[in-house]
């Protein structure tokens, strides 16, 4: 695995692995699994239950905040990285 060396203002040496680019690609294809998960379960159950009709604006926001702060939650519980 490549490592990244960075020396800061103070000569303190970081090192970071770096992750590989198909790591990358299969946390991002994760990421959109779910999140298109969690709208096609939202949508499904919504449709089952006929609430898809009667929805109001607000609360459609509402369900779908999760999917818009998916990436930002994430970062924020799991320390800047993916699953």
């Amino acid at each position: 695995m490549a490592t990244v060396q960075i020396n800061t203002a103070q000569n303190v040496t970081l090192n970071y692995d770096v992750a590989s680019v198909g790591a990358r690609m299969l946390a991002g294809l994760l990421d959109v699994i779910f999140m298109y998960a969690y709208v096609l379960l939202i949508f499904y159950f919504l449709d089952a239950t006929d609430l898809l009709v009667d929805i109001e604006e607000w609360q459609f926001i509402i369900l779908i905040l999760p999917y818009l702060f998916y990436h930002f939650i994430l970062e924020l519980l799991f320390n800047g990285q993916s699953f």
